[in-house]
């Protein structure tokens, strides 16, 4: 499905509201080259590309985020974690890029929470193209809701960006 985020917008259209439970989801993504930016410009903040949250009130979520790299026409995929309502990250965020993809390109994603009964702690794992990163969740993975195509934090898009998102069984 194509997504549009609208110049000086931070959601997409079309914006589908669909509770889920935290399963495995996964499906296949295109970004465009016209959804690259100059991050010293616009900003460094990472964008959403999908994911679910966790728990109703999106204070627990599970997603992929996106940046421009620094090398043109490429795109920096993160793992993204919000736990209390604030974004969990590495003390190095190069450790949370799960792989830099090209535009035009077809990638296939998947993020499957799960449980670790060894250790007694929830892990997700985050898959772009064949490459993994496992986290630590440690909260209730009950019922949440899915969370589509995002720009910015605080910024809104300067520029109409489009992508292709196909989600297996959440749209």
């Amino acid at each position: 499905m194509i997504y549009t985020i609208k110049k000086g917008a931070h959601s997409c259209s079309p914006l589908k509201i669909k509770l889920c439970a935290p399963i495995p989801m996964f499906g296949t993504f295109v970004l465009t080259p016209e959804m690259w930016y100059d991050t010293a410009v616009e900003g460094t903040h990472i964008n959403k590309l999908v994911g679910l949250s966790t728990d109703i009130f999106n204070d627990n979520s599970l997603r992929l985020g996106w940046r421009p790299s620094e090398d043109g026409l490429k795109f920096d995929i993160y793992v993204y974690i919000h736990l209390g309502g604030s974004w969990v990250r590495s003390p190095k965020l190069k450790d949370d890029i799960v792989l830099t993809v090209h535009a035009s390109v077809e990638y296939s994603w998947s993020i499957y929470p799960s449980y670790d009964n060894d250790e007694d702690i929830n892990i997700a794992r985050f898959v772009v193209g064949g490459s993994a990163i496992d986290r630590a969740y440690d909260v209730n993975m009950g019922s949440g809701w899915f969370r589509q195509f995002y720009y910015g934090g605080k910024p809104v898009a300067t520029k109409t960006m489009t992508a292709n998102i196909y989600v297996e069984g959440y749209v």
